[in-house]
């Protein structure tokens, strides 16, 4: 089975920053071009597979974006970026479009989103937007950025309800955990706040960098990333380290190194359609135009079944350079760096970075995620099915994703 006809990649204006699933349908769209596109994502329904996309939506600004993200329940698209403001533009009115329903014929009469039709609401902030996340059960919307301080929302009717204290640096990623339990915040280090008021700090999770001291100094955590059950927190960070934490201690249980400036994490889980088995996997992806693809713990075989992510640290791993239109996985065979040809490599070196990575929502008890969409700095864009990713197979020359094969 060939991956290639299992993804779909096309070109997009302007380098994309940020990328968000509403439903493994819909798939929002922002960056460099200060544009938000929301886009349909048309799916053959036999086999599942991406085919097509159509731009049903678009969201100007003033600015480049660097974040954007549907709230839980669809209703807004909350867009952001260096214009330092939070755009929440309303949806209903663009779903019933495609549903081919009235306005507001999914919500409440008297819903701030209904009420609001095609009006913009615009949160402003004291500096530049770099980051922005709605808790899961969409009581709130935490925004932060290069002010150095995380604001929270009540997503009821935006008003301010929470501001930090000030960080000692930008804060470059917030993300709330799937269970809304707790609120993670990087920046030189991670703040783990509890997610509900009074948004109290839990605990802080401090990385000595093992870089120079100029690394130190320019030490900061990009990405942010909770498994689907909220057990563990991925940590990416500007010296190329990936920490995996558990989080019923807070305790480090594996670190990926080997990469360099990590910028994009993202959590899935999978199921496959053999044996109905729950595979997760975490994605990274860095500077150097380097993709990892960790399978990050055991199969969930069903009630009970204990995850493993430190079966991680044993397994054998692949990591090469890509072209983004060139990823594909192979079976149950893995070789290190030094086995494959150095020509081989040198084919699919390439200059394009993976700025962002997302992994579709179903939003069932499951959290399955049916497709991953990732961009990359030469303007392209892939969205591309996971399921089944174990009954890949394809010749060495297309090994492009490293794969990591628990024992």
């Amino acid at each position: 089975m060939d991956l290639s006809s299992d993804a779909l990649e096309f070109t997009i204006e302007g380098k994309v920053r940020s990328l968000d699933f509403s439903t493994s349908k819909y798939l929002v769209v922002g960056g460099d071009e200060c544009y938000a596109w929301v886009l349909h994502i048309i799916i053959d329904e036999m086999t599942q597979t991406p085919q097509d996309v159509v731009v049903i939506h678009q969201l100007e600004r003033i600015d480049r974006i660097y974040a954007v993200r549907f709230s839980p329940d669809k209703k807004f698209l909350a867009v952001g970026g260096f214009d330092g403001k939070v755009a929440l533009a309303p949806m209903a009115k663009v779903w019933n479009k495609r549903e081919q329903q009235s306005d507001c014929d999914s919500y409440d009469d008297d819903s701030l989103s209904c009420l609001m039709k095609n009006s913009i609401i615009e949160l402003e902030r004291p500096g530049l937007i770099y980051c922005l996340d709605w808790s899961p059960t969409g009581d709130y919307l935490a925004i932060a950025g290069s002010d150095k301080v995380c604001g929270i929302y009540d997503a009821s009717n935006f008003d301010p309800i929470h501001e930090t204290s000030c960080r000692s640096a930008s804060i470059q990623d917030i993300r709330w955990s799937n269970g809304s339990k707790y609120l993670a915040m990087g920046d030189k280090e991670v703040v783990i706040m509890n997610g509900n008021p009074p948004f109290e700090i839990f605990t802080k999770i401090s990385h000595t960098s093992k870089s120079s001291a100029m690394a130190k100094f320019r030490f900061r955590i990009n990405s942010l990333c909770w498994s689907p059950d909220d057990k563990y927190i991925a940590i990416g960070a500007s010296d190329g380290s990936c920490r995996i934490l558990e989080t019923a201690r807070w305790t480090s249980v594996y670190e990926h190194y080997g990469m360099k400036n990590i910028n994009a994490l993202a959590w899935g889980q999978q199921t496959n359609s053999f044996n109905s088995d729950i595979q997760r996997y975490l994605v990274l992806s860095d500077n150097e135009c380097t993709v990892a693809l960790l399978k990050a713990d055991f199969d969930s075989k069903g009630p009970g079944h204990a995850d493993d992510v430190f079966s991680v640290a044993s397994s054998s791993y692949l990591t090469q350079s890509t072209t983004s239109s060139d990823w594909v996985l192979r079976e149950d065979e893995f070789r290190d760096m030094d086995d494959v040809s150095e020509n081989i490599i040198a084919g699919f070196k390439s200059k394009a970075t993976i700025t962002t990575i997302a992994f579709s929502k179903m939003g069932n008890s499951k959290r399955m995620s049916s497709y991953l969409a990732y961009a990359a700095d030469d303007c392209s864009l892939t969205i591309m099915r996971t399921r089944d990713w174990k009954a890949v197979f394809v010749s060495i020359w297309k090994v492009i994703v490293n794969f990591i094969q628990c024992c």
